[in-house]
């Protein structure tokens, strides 16, 4: 015999299931969970096989391991996310600003015009 307990509406509920019950629970086939939202603590990113691992996200880096993460020459951010500066901007000081009179990048991601 097994003894079990469950949460409902704030009040706890027990019950009492025989072998053959507790069997027939473990006989379910997995579920498949689709939408999980995972969130990694600081200095740590979310790897393709939804890992937490230390390092910084793409288009950033660090000066020392485990040190803080800011954005690479051409994006804008806070070092956990990265954006390309638009073609027609370029990044300065980690700020996107318009190409000057007479000069234009076609590229995002620019440093210069």
């Amino acid at each position: 015999i097994a003894s079990s307990w469950a949460w409902s509406g704030g009040a706890r509920h027990s019950w009492v299931a025989d072998t053959e019950e507790v069997l027939a629970i473990y006989a379910l086939p997995l579920m498949t969970v689709s939408s999980v939202t995972i969130t990694c603590a600081d200095q740590y990113i979310l790897d393709s096989d939804n890992l937490c691992i230390e390092g910084c996200p793409l288009h950033a880096s660090s000066i020392v391991p485990g040190g803080s993460c800011f954005c690479d020459k051409g994006y804008t951010g806070d070092g956990a996310t990265c954006n390309p500066c638009a073609a027609g901007t370029y990044e300065s000081s980690g700020v996107c600003q318009p190409c000057a009179i007479n000069t234009y990048s076609d590229v995002a991601a620019s440093t210069a015009c």
